[in-house]
């Protein structure tokens, strides 16, 4: 897992939101130590990730001089509904209000990831059990670089939290040579010659192809992962075959606009990996509100 800087995003929300300067706060309560109960109540189903935020927020707290009791009603990777309480707090008024908006945006969007994850990841476990493949070999769901700068942890966290995994954390995380790449070293045996010679690392070597010409290029010099990019399920096939035909112990990654929709249609015996970008770059937040009991 992803190690995830709580306190980084928790502080920098509250900077963004000027909550020292809240004003409506400031004017409504005229008891500036008045305490509070409240509860963060689910309005849509699937799956809960973020208790680190909730950690973090009883210590941001009492750094700023508040005292707030914060509870969790739910782990990280269970399955929430309309109507379940998630998280209860208790305590100072001021703070809470302003944290607010700050926590709910982070676990909707946590939890939104981890929950479209979780959907995909059962849908195909399901549908190559009907297959009857072999369940050892499932295709794994992976999760791209399309993510907003600075919430790569946590959308890669949330991703993980629901079944999936990340392709790579980080450009250090493994070599991935893509279209510009081949472009700009000359051609994909260039490409993929070049990365076999420096690779100081040691790490695995990936290469994305775009069409059978380049498939067989790349076949050639017998990078450990091939990635299939915009292939129809039909080119798929056809590349399969061709992968067999040259004894290529290559894994092989699917890529581009695999969605809900189509992902089925992409489970073949052979293709180890699917990747989803919208996993990250579309994601729909999960249906949050904070409500303090009267």
């Amino acid at each position: 897992m992803p190690k995830v800087n709580y306190i980084a995003y928790l502080d920098a929300g509250l900077k963004e939101d000027h909550w020292r300067h809240d004003w409506t706060t400031l004017g409504v309560l005229n008891n500036k130590n008045k305490k509070i109960q409240a509860k963060i109540i689910a309005k849509s189903t699937g799956i809960f990730a973020g208790n680190g935020f909730l950690k973090t927020s009883k210590q941001i707290a009492l750094r700023e001089g508040f005292v707030l009791s914060i509870k969790s009603q739910i782990k990280d990777g269970a399955c929430f509904f309309p109507g379940k309480v998630l998280v209860t707090f208790s305590g100072n008024a001021r703070f809470l209000l302003a944290l607010e908006r700050t926590l709910v945006n982070l676990l909707s969007y946590s939890s939104g990831i981890a929950t479209q994850t979780n959907k995909l990841v059962i849908k195909v476990k399901k549908k190559w059990k009907s297959l009857k493949l072999h369940p050892s070999i499932t295709p794994k769901i992976l999760a791209t670089r399309k993510n907003l700068p600075f919430y790569r942890s946590l959308a890669l966290y949330a991703v993980q939290v629901g079944g999936g995994f990340p392709h790579r954390q980080n450009l250090e995380g493994g070599i991935l040579i893509k279209e510009n790449h081949i472009y700009s070293a000359g051609n994909i045996k260039k490409a993929i010659s070049q990365a076999q010679k420096y690779n100081p690392k040691q790490l695995k070597i990936e290469t994305e192809v775009k069409t059978m010409k380049d498939l067989r290029g790349a076949l050639t010099l017998k990078p450990e992962i091939i990635l299939l990019d915009n292939f129809s399920p039909r080119m798929v096939k056809k590349a399969l075959i061709e992968i067999r035909k040259t004894n290529s112990h290559s894994l092989v990654e699917i890529s581009g606009g695999l969605s809900e929709e189509n992902i089925l249609k992409y489970l073949m015996k052979g293709v180890n990996f699917l990747s989803v970008g919208a996993l990250t770059h579309s994601v729909k937040s999960a249906d949050f509100s904070l409500l303090v009991e009267n």
